[in-house]
C-alpha cells in the first residue's frame, strides 16, 4: 500500500491525498481517500489490542491484505452475502451520505445500521455490515441479529422487500424492547406506484410508532459527493425519499423531541444544506410536524397479515443489540447534539479527528517501498473529444473539438503555467457548408484527431526508440485503427479512412513501439479528465485561434463513389 498525492475526477478536479493498493506484481488494484484508510487503520489496531480473539477467529492478514480484501468484496456485481439472489450494487458501495449530517444532527452519535467501512460515518458509534470480515476493522455483523435500541440511523437498500424488511425490524424492536428505541430510515417513495408496497402500509397500520418526517423528491436529491473509494459515482436516484422515524414512546421522548421549534428549524436547515440544489428545489421537500407525519397510505383491513409466524419467533430469540457493545476506538453510546451535552459531542468530534490524524501519520511511517510502477501515467498522452450539437441552438450540423493532455513529468516540473502539464488544443471540425462535410463532424473524427496529434507531438518531442503511451476512452478508434492495420481494405468505404491512414503512417514512422490504451472516462483519471474539458472547450469556441493546433485531414465524403453491392439490394437503382 502506498499514499501518494493525486487528484480526484468530479466536476472540479481536486488534489488530494489517495492510498493506493498494490498487488504483488506491481499493479494497482485500488486507491482509496487517505483520511478513511486511517480511519480503518486505526480499527484495525484497535482490534489486535481489545479483541485479539474475534482477529484469531477470522485469520486476519496485515492491514494492507485486509483492506484489499475488503476493497474487492464491495466490487459490484459480487454476489450480496445476506441475499444470494441479487448482486451488489452502487448503492451497497456509498449511501446516501449527503443526508447523513442532516441525520447526525438530531440523533447525536447514532449506529448506522446497514453501512459499509467505506462509508460509515467517523462518528458513528457504532455501524453494521453484512459481511462477517468486516469486524476487523470494527464493524459488527448483520443488523438483523439484535434488536435495535438507543438511536439508529438505518439506509436499506432501494429495493421493496429489503425496504420492507428493514421498517419491519425497526417496528418490531420498538415494540419488544423496553429501552428507549428510536430508528430514522431514508426509504425511497416508489413512483408511480406509490402506496402499493409493504413498508407503507406497515408505516400506516402502526401510526404510534412510525412517524414521517419529510420527503424529499427525485430532482432535489443529490449526487453522492463524498468519495470514500475512488469509483464512479452513482446515479441520481430514480425516486424520491422519505425520512421515517421508528420508535416506542421513550425513544421519541429522548432522542426526537421536535416538538421544539428549535430542534425543528435546524434539522429542516440541515436537510436543505444536505440537498445541494438551487432553493426552488429546496422548497419542494416537504416537512411533516410529529402530529401529522404519517403516509397517506390505507392500513390494511382487520384479520389481514402483517407478521410471518416463522419471523416474530425468530426475532423474538434475538438478544439487545447493547449487550454486544461497538468496538470502535471511542465507545459513547448517548451523547446528543443538541442538548446539554452537545460540549461533549463536540469534544469526541475532536478527538476522532486528532486520533485520525495520528493514525494516518503512523501509516505512513509504518508502510513498506512500493514497487515501481510497470507504466508511469505521467509519460502518457491522454487524448479526448468533444461533441456538441448545434440543433440544441437552432444551427445545422454539429461542433467538434479535440484536445491532448500531457502531464508534467515532475510534480512542480516546467514553467508556472505549466506545472500541471501541457494540453494542445486541436480544431478538427470541416468548416465548408457541404452537407456532406457536415456529417463527417463527428465525435469520431473528434477521437481519431486527437490520437493523430498525439503521435505527431510524441514524433517531435521525445527522443528516438522511445514508447509512446497514447490513453484515450474511445474503444472504437482503436478497433479502427487496428482493422487499418490488418485489414485495409475493409475501411475503403470508412467515412474517416483518410485520418486513420494517416495515424497508420505516423504508427509506421516511430522508432519506438506504440501503445494505444483504452482508459474509462469520467471515473477520475488525470489526464483524461483535463483532456475531455479542453475537448469540450474546443467544441464551444472558448478557445482562440492563436491557441489552436489545426489538423485538416480531409474525409471520405463517398460522393463520387461507386458502390457495386447496393445493386444487389435495390436492383432499380
Amino acid at each position: 500500500m502506498e499514499l501518494a498525492d493525486e487528484e480526484t475526477g468530479s466536476s472540479e478536479l481536486q488534489n488530494r491525498l489517495m492510498a493506493c493498493i498494490y498487488q504483488p506484481d506491481g499493479h494497482c488494484k485500488h486507491v482509496l481517500d487517505e483520511r478513511r484508510a486511517a480511519w480503518l487503520y486505526q480499527g484495525y489496531l484497535h482490534m489486535q489490542r481489545k479483541h485479539a480473539n474475534v482477529m484469531h477467529r477470522l485469520q486476519a492478514g496485515t492491514f494492507a491484505e485486509e483492506l484489499y480484501l475488503l476493497l474487492e468484496r464491495y466490487t459490484p456485481g459480487k454476489p450480496h452475502p445476506l441475499r444470494r439472489d441479487r448482486e451488489l450494487k452502487q448503492k451497497d458501495l456509498k449511501s446516501v451520505t449527503t443526508l447523513h449530517p442532516a441525520l447526525n444532527s438530531l440523533m447525536g452519535n447514532a449506529q448506522e445500521r446497514f453501512a459499509s467501512p467505506l462509508d460509515a460515518s467517523f462518528y458513528a458509534v457504532n455501524y453494521w455490515t453484512p459481511y462477517a470480515r468486516d469486524q476487523v476493522f470494527g464493524a459488527s455483523y448483520n443488523a438483523y441479529k439484535v434488536k435495535w435500541t438507543g438511536p439508529s440511523i438505518a439506509v436499506p437498500d432501494f429495493d421493496k422487500a429489503a425496504t420492507a424488511e428493514a421498517v419491519e425490524w425497526a417496528i418490531k424492536s420498538a415494540q419488544t424492547v423496553h429501552e428507549p428505541s428510536l430508528a430514522l430510515l431514508v426509504v425511497p417513495a416508489h413512483y408511480p406506484y406509490a402506496g402499493d408496497t409493504i413498508y407503507e402500509a406497515l408505516v400506516a397500520y402502526h401510526p404510534h410508532l412510525c412517524q414521517t418526517l419529510a420527503h424529499i423528491p427525485r430532482r432535489c436529491m443529490p449526487l453522492a459527493t463524498e468519495d470514500h473509494a475512488m469509483r464512479a459515482l452513482p446515479p441520481r436516484p430514480n425516486q424520491g425519499f422519505y425520512i421515517i422515524a421508528i420508535g416506542n414512546a421513550s425513544g421519541f421522548e429522548k432522542y426526537l423531541p421536535l416538538w421544539e421549534p428549535r430542534w425543528r428549524s435546524d434539522f429542516r436547515d440541515a436537510v436543505r444544506r444536505a440537498c445541494l440544489q438551487p432553493k426552488d428545489c429546496n422548497q419542494d421537500i416537504t416537512f411533516w410536524d410529529l402530529e401529522q407525519a404519517t403516509l397517506r397510505v390505507e392500513p390494511p383491513t382487520h384479520g389481514e397479515t402483517i407478521w410471518d409466524a416463522t419471523t416474530t419467533k425468530k426475532f423474538r430469540r434475538r438478544p439487545l443489540d447493547i449487550t454486544r457493545p461497538g468496538r470502535l476506538p471511542d465507545h459513547v453510546f448517548d451523547c446528543k447534539p443538541n442538548s446539554t451535552n452537545s460540549d461533549a459531542f463536540n469534544d469526541r468530534k475532536q478527538r476522532i479527528d486528532a486520533t485520525v490524524a495520528e493514525a494516518l501519520q503512523n501509516l505512513k511511517r509504518l508502510q513498506p517501498r512500493t514497487p515501481e510502477l510497470l507504466h508511469d501515467w505521467r509519460r502518457f498522452r491522454y487524448t479526448d473529444g468533444s461533441c456538441i450539437d448545434l440543433q440544441n441552438h437552432g444551427l445545422k450540423g454539429s461542433s467538434i473539438g479535440a484536445a491532448v493532455h500531457i502531464p508534467a513529468r515532475q510534480p512542480g516540473e516546467g514553467p508556472a503555467n505549466q506545472q500541471d502539464g501541457t494540453t494542445l488544443f486541436i480544431s478538427c471540425a470541416h468548416k465548408e457548408t457541404s452537407v456532406y462535410l457536415q456529417n463527417c463532424n463527428s465525435i469520431n473524427r473528434a477521437e481519431l484527431t486527437a490520437i493523430l496529434t498525439a503521435l505527431q507531438h510524441s514524433s517531435c518531442e521525445l527522443p528516438l526508440h522511445t514508447d509512446i503511451h497514447i490513453a484515450t476512452d474511445s474503444l472504437g478508434s482503436i478497433y479502427q485503427i487496428h482493422r487499418m492495420l490488418c485489414r485495409p481494405q475493409d475501411m475503403r468505404e470508412h467515412r474517416h479512412a483518410h485520418l486513420i491512414m494517416d495515424i497508420v503512417r505516423e504508427i509506421g514512422r516511430q522508432r519506438g513501439t506504440v501503445h494505444l490504451w483504452k482508459v474509462k472516462s469520467h471515473v477520475g483519471i488525470i489526464g483524461n479528465e483535463r483532456a475531455d474539458k479542453a475537448a469540450q472547450a474546443v467544441a464551444k469556441g472558448e478557445i482562440g485561434e492563436e491557441d489552436l493546433t489545426q489538423c485538416s485531414t480531409a474525409s471520405n465524403c463517398r460522393t463520387n463513389m461507386y458502390w457495386p453491392h447496393i445493386t444487389d439490394f435495390w436492383p432499380l437503382i
